[in-house]
């Protein structure tokens, strides 16, 4: 069991008995008596992760990010001589923490570059919690990773969001939609920057030199943190990136392969799920499938078409990409045979009415997992190319079918992938009747997949204490896909 609490939009202030402050001491009481009262009825249970998505104060002042910090980490006098802390002490591998825009401060005259500026806006955050991984534009994220069991994990990527703002800091802080898409675009290299070394397991695990294996990666379950929330709410008043702008952004998050999207901002806690294929117009499901395609198999880039110059015959990607696939996995597979082989495999795809020998192919790459490798793709043998240059018009037909439809089945599975979209609601004072609350999450991995388990806390104003409110349940297949795809075409 790997277990996560989800806090957010805490609003520390500097002075805790001014009455008009946003912070609510009361709440802060209730998360630590409900904590202590879930590890009283289990003496086992902990936190793998501490997950604070943003706005740990109201103001981005030293004496409040210094009363934050005590009360997260140790314990904080409150009033009275009244005490109340988490205590979970400074640990950098349990507690993250990404900045919100009440962290930072936007007053700040605007000279220079928006990256440059984006620089002074996180000074006192990266000083209050610099031994908990502070974020600089030149590495504005965070990435973590847990082991689950052989060739599994959970992968989580923070992200510092904290120059979007929202809608009322926007006109005085220099950071227009134009300036602030321009930074998450260079944010989106860095993600798919992550993932490639991921995939091609080059990704070293957080504080180590040991690497991710790359079947481990492929495999594992992706946890994407971040203040701003990224799925489009309806009657949202506070909105701090223009709508088509923020879902550019999330369409090239999804392309990174997550799954659960863990936010705060909002002060209301909500739960979405909605299918990855939902997020695209037409021309980006395609750029998506293929992009996961080739990923999850390996490929450093997409397949071209194959042609011979001197007629003009030309494969379509579908066929290029089966062909390289076959090579690939015959030369995992018999890497002293013949590309003579190949061939063979190729003749019967064409001659008989079934694919039979293809999805075998395909199928085998399941059980390719010598040393976690990912096996490179080398350029197709000659001999391969001059047959495939040399088939007339009615064998190219019909490999290009079958091809189309190996495809077809293998995207139509991807396109079913589900994103599930969190928001970890507030522990502040209750204004304009938002209700107050947090999140624990409970993940189970098996070697299929992950169960994940949300259950929230939410505050009882009579009681003034947080009392449990509602579960959901999701299950995330491991990407092991093609053992959920049909390959068996009928003819």
């Amino acid at each position: 069991m790997i277990r996560i609490l989800h806090l957010s939009d805490l609003h520390f202030t500097p002075n805790l008995s001014n009455t008009d402050n946003c912070l609510s001491i009361d709440q802060m009481i209730g998360v630590e008596n409900k904590l202590k009262e879930l590890k009283a009825a289990d003496n086992t249970y902990k936190f793998n992760k501490v997950i604070i998505s943003g706005d740990i104060t109201n103001d981005g002042s030293i004496d409040s990010f210094v009363r934050a910090r005590s009360w997260i980490c140790s314990q904080l006098e409150v009033n009275a001589g009244r005490r109340t802390g988490l205590d979970f002490g400074v640990n950098q591998e349990t507690i993250k923490i990404v900045p919100g825009n009440h962290d930072v401060d936007f007053q700040i005259p605007y000279k220079g570059t928006a990256t440059e500026k984006w620089k002074k806006l996180s000074v006192n955050f990266n000083s209050e919690f610099q031994d908990l991984q502070p974020f600089t534009p030149a590495k504005p994220y965070h990435y973590d990773w847990i082991d689950t069991g052989e060739n599994q994990g959970l992968f989580f990527f923070y992200m510092d969001s904290s120059f979007l703002g929202d809608s009322f800091q926007e006109k005085a802080s220099g950071f227009d939609d134009l300036t602030k898409r321009r930074l998450l675009m260079n944010i989106v290299e860095k993600i798919h920057s992550v993932f490639n070394l991921g995939i091609s397991g080059q990704l070293s695990k957080a504080g180590t030199e040991d690497k991710i294996s790359s079947i481990s990666f492929k495999n594992s379950l992706k946890i994407f943190v971040s203040h701003h929330y990224l799925k489009n709410v309806q009657n949202e008043d506070r909105e701090f990136l223009k709508s088509s702008y923020k879902k550019d952004f999330l369409n090239r998050i999804c392309l990174a392969d997550y799954d659960i999207l863990l936010n705060g901002h909002r002060h209301r806690n909500s739960f979405f799920e909605d299918r990855l294929e939902d997020n695209f117009d037409e021309r980006g499901k395609i750029r998506y499938i293929y992009k996961q395609l080739r990923h999850m198999l390996g490929f450093e880039d997409l397949p071209t078409q194959l042609y011979n110059p001197t007629n003009g015959n030309k494969f379509n990607r579908n066929v290029s990409l089966i062909v390289r696939l076959i090579d690939r996995l015959h030369s995992a597979l018999y890497p002293d045979a013949s590309p003579k082989n190949i061939i063979d495999v190729l003749n019967k795809a064409i001659e008989d009415d079934s694919i039979k020998n293809i999805e075998t192919l395909i199928r085998n790459f399941m059980d390719i997992t010598e040393d976690d490798k990912i096996f490179n793709t080398w350029e197709l043998d000659s001999q391969v190319k001059v047959y495939l240059q040399n088939l007339n018009k009615e064998q190219r037909d019909k490999l290009n079918k079958k091809s189309n439809k190996i495809i077809s089945n293998i995207l139509t599975f991807l396109k079913k992938k589900s994103i599930v979209s969190i928001n970890g609601g507030s522990t502040t004072k209750i204004t304009k009747n938002l209700e107050r609350s947090f999140n624990i999450y409970e993940i189970e991995s098996t070697p299929h997949e992950y169960k994940f388990k949300t259950i929230k806390y939410r505050w009882n104003e009579q009681l003034k204490q947080f009392d449990h409110d509602w579960d959901r349940e999701r299950t995330f297949r491991v990407n092991n896909f093609l053992d959920s795809v049909d390959l068996i075409i009928p003819d």
